[in-house]
């Protein structure tokens, strides 16, 4: 990415591929909400909210790969995932819709902001470690890694732009 590399080079980092999780989980977080909430007996239920019926089990499981992956705690690798994967699926997105849900009522920010951050722009240093120096400054550029990530060079100083 310095000197005109293919930003394709960094595509296997682990920030990467934190953004690219993010990314999924907002976007199935949105499909969720978008969707019609649970009626019991033709009324809307405060307790049912959170239910995704009926049952999308290839919608689920985009949603519960992601928040898997972006968990400190493995579902997918639980025993009462090994013993009753499609009950804990449904039962894991319904929560995680109720609480998206909870957080947007009644937080300042949402769910997905109060746990990973929200984008902010600071300065970068670039190579700090480098044992290599040029006396004139990098051109202006602006590289996009990935939609949630952005290194700018401005006059010879770099910012990057991400979730914080």
């Amino acid at each position: 990415v310095y000197h005109g590399l293919d930003p394709q080079l960094v595509a296997d980092q682990k920030n990467v591929a934190f953004d690219r999780l993010l990314i999924e989980l907002q976007a199935v977080t949105e499909i969720a909400l978008a969707r019609p909430q649970a009626t019991v007996r033709g009324k809307k239920s405060a307790k049912a909210s959170g239910a995704l019926l009926p049952v999308d089990a290839g919608f689920e499981d985009r949603m519960l790969r992601a928040v898997d992956a972006l968990s400190t705690y493995r579902i997918g690798t639980s025993r009462m995932y090994r013993e009753q994967p499609e009950g804990l699926r449904h039962v894991a997105c319904a929560t995680y819709v109720r609480l998206v849900r909870y957080y947007d009522k009644h937080r300042k920010c949402g769910l997905i902001e109060s746990l990973f951050g929200s984008r902010a722009r600071l300065p970068y240093t670039m190579f700090a470690s480098a044992v290599f120096f040029t006396k004139t400054p990098h051109p202006d550029v602006v590289v996009d890694l990935t939609p949630l990530s952005r290194f700018t060079c401005e006059g010879g100083l770099w910012t990057c732009e991400r979730v914080h």
